[in-house]
């Protein structure tokens, strides 16, 4: 006889599933690249993400992602309908943070999931 009890740990599953798999279903993943005038100083970056242009509400330290042939790149999770605002930052070892780079929009999609729509 199996017990309600013995049951939960199985339904609890299925619903963290459930909540990963719609999670992953409606976010894109949008790639991120910069370069740094001289990285020997930096200790780490920092991206800003905000909803409005120069207003950012999240703020991620990405340490310091490897680069390739002088570029980092970072993979920003982003809900597919969004239009998000990003910038970047370096700091220092000492935790001193530099000027912010130029703003990226990031447009949400429209239409068929997967293709993004193209800004003018």
């Amino acid at each position: 006889m199996t017990s309600a009890r013995n049951k939960w740990p199985r339904r609890l599953a299925a619903l963290a599933l459930t909540i990963a798999l719609a999670s992953a279903a409606s976010a894109r993943s949008e790639l991120l690249r910069w370069q740094h005038a001289d990285p020997t100083t930096v200790a780490g970056f920092k991206v800003y993400v905000g909803n409005a242009a120069g207003s950012y509400q999240t703020t991620l330290d990405v340490g310091m992602p490897t680069a390739s042939n002088g570029v980092f790149s970072y993979s920003l999770q982003v809900p597919d309908a969004n239009t998000v605002f990003v910038v970047v930052s370096a700091y220092g070892p000492t935790g001193l943070e530099g000027t912010k780079s130029n703003e990226k929009r990031l447009l949400g999609l429209l239409g068929t999931p997967g293709k993004p729509q193209v800004s003018p």
